[in-house]
């Protein structure tokens, strides 16, 4: 398994890795990146730019993207669930359900950001600044909290 940093696919730039084991046989079923302070600031660096130009994203492109990741997780959701339940010990029947819970919640978040919208214009020629804007939230962050055993609902 690779980090994502700036929309790419990395190991660790000390090449560390953590190994991954199933509680019920103890087996090895992955490593992961063993982040260092180096990766987490040029993680943290291109997230400051992606907020940048996420932020200015208008609503609609921001649910396409999700909508995107809605395909991905539909077409890998048998291996996402038998992950999850190899590496936490999960009864895969739960694990399924909480895969599902992914299409969800996204859905309702961008559902729910349609119902917030409204025009908001400066004073001046209306028609040229015109900005979308999500009610009482911030531009730029759409979360939910879940109970703590639905990891990947978050």
């Amino acid at each position: 398994m690779k980090m994502i940093i700036n929309g790419k696919k990395v190991d660790s730039v000390s090449g560390a890795t953590f190994e991954v084991t199933a509680p019920a046989t103890g087996k090895v079923i992955d490593t992961v990146p063993k982040a260092t302070g180096e990766d987490i600031k040029l993680a943290v660096d291109a997230a400051v730019i992606g907020q940048k130009i996420w932020a200015e994203a208008p609503i609609y492109r921001r649910a396409e993207v999700i909508y995107k990741f809605l395909d991905i997780v539909e077409q890998n959701k048998e291996s996402l669930a038998k992950t999850l339940s190899a590496e936490n010990g999960k009864p895969i029947t739960e694990a399924r359900i909480e895969i599902g819970n992914v299409f969800i919640g996204f859905r309702a978040f961008c559902r729910g950001s349609q119902t917030l919208l409204w025009n908001h214009y400066t004073s001046g020629d209306r028609s040229r600044t015109k900005k979308q804007h999500a009610a009482g939230y911030p531009r730029t962050h759409w979360g939910c909290g879940l109970h703590y055993s639905f990891q990947l609902s978050l």
